[in-house]
């Protein structure tokens, strides 16, 4: 296929490239770049005019959910997993037509996340590249409470839940470690699992060769989720400097979860 007569984003320069045309492969790589006016056009060849709109790589949400989102008091915890599979698939859409071509899923009802993976390798989903967690991690009253979530305590209860969802395809695997903002009764500021209960999930992770995704509010519950192995943090919504130089000194990852 030639794109032509496109504004070409560089993300990696910031700023809009001189070329305005690209010829794409079928597998979907940019093989050539240059001018409308210059690049060799074949006679069966599809042709795309954008008529002056941009064109750029396709944009990564960091943080999803595709099945359980605010209000949180609707999700129903046991809703049959077809159901899920179809609203899911339904925001996975939308996402797609946004421009978000992949996405790194951190909490699905029923696992939708690796379903609607593994329909889309078979040819019967089109969406955005996966990376899921399948079903959270959280202690029975704490921030996953009713959000359909696999629920655990101390450190074999979780480490057997963290290979639950691992030996079903996650990616990586998603703790709570304090409350949120979203529901009544309970704050950022209130931790929620024990010294024991991370380290299942990190043990089982590093046995796999992959990493804990942490729902964290505020700086000491931070502070003991990264001496304790997790790499990354969702949120943040009160970091002190300190904590925020602790994260740089181990290079771990974080995410405001802020949008575009």
């Amino acid at each position: 296929m030639l794109i032509t007569n496109a504004k070409i984003v560089d993300v990696v320069a910031g700023e809009i490239r001189s070329e305005d045309a690209v010829r794409v492969s079928e597998s979907g790589e940019i093989t050539e770049l240059g001018k409308s006016t210059t690049l060799a056009r074949s006679t069966n060849e599809t042709t795309l005019d954008l008529d002056g709109r941009y064109l750029f790589p396709g944009l990564i949400s960091c943080h999803s959910h595709l099945s359980v989102v605010f209000p949180f008091s609707l999700t129903d915890p046991n809703e049959d997993p077809a159901l899920t599979a179809f609203r899911a698939a339904e925001r996975a859409h939308q996402a797609l037509d946004s421009g978000i071509t992949t996405l790194r899923s951190v909490h699905e009802q029923n696992q939708v996340d690796l379903y609607l993976r593994r329909a889309a390798k078979a040819g019967w989903f089109q969406g955005p590249r996966i990376f899921g967690a399948g079903r959270a991690l959280s202690t029975p009253e704490g921030h996953g409470a009713g959000s359909a979530c696999s629920y655990a305590k101390d450190f074999n209860g979780f480490y057997k839940a963290a290979i639950g969802e691992l030996d079903d395809g996650a990616d990586h695997l998603k703790i709570f470690i304090t409350g949120g903002l979203a529901r009544a009764g309970e704050r950022p500021e209130d931790p929620e699992m024990t010294d024991d209960e991370i380290r299942g999930v990190v043990k089982a992770a590093e046995e796999r060769n992959t990493y804990v995704v942490a729902h964290a509010g505020e700086s000491a519950a931070i502070q003991q989720a990264l001496r304790l192995g997790v790499r990354s943090f969702e949120h943040g919504y009160v970091m002190d400097q300190t904590t925020v130089d602790a994260m740089a000194a181990k290079d771990v990852f974080y995410s405001p979860t802020l949008c575009v």
